[in-house]
């Protein structure tokens, strides 16, 4: 039997194949992409992470709040002459 007309079998082998190679080409590059975002949203984390400590440890204390408002009445007082309360 002789066959003069495409083989179909091995034009749908070739084509499902490269479609094969080509969409995990794609998968793979999508994979490390998404390490890479990974990886990016890790660090910016942590850099946020120290910020907040930095920031948290410089509140000002109650008890230095207190003596601070206290000098400035008494500055207030002197300046204004009034008795203290």
């Amino acid at each position: 039997m002789i066959d003069s007309g495409p083989d179909w079998q091995s034009l749908f082998n070739l084509v499902l194949g490269s479609l094969g190679v080509v969409l995990g080409w794609m998968l793979n590059g999508l994979r490390s992409s998404l390490y890479d975002l990974r990886t990016t949203d890790e660090a910016l984390s942590n850099k946020l992470q120290e910020v907040h400590v930095l920031v948290a440890g410089q509140y000002v204390k109650r008890e230095e709040l207190e003596r601070t408002i206290a000098r400035i009445e008494t500055k207030l007082d002197r300046a204004l002459k009034c008795p203290p309360l």
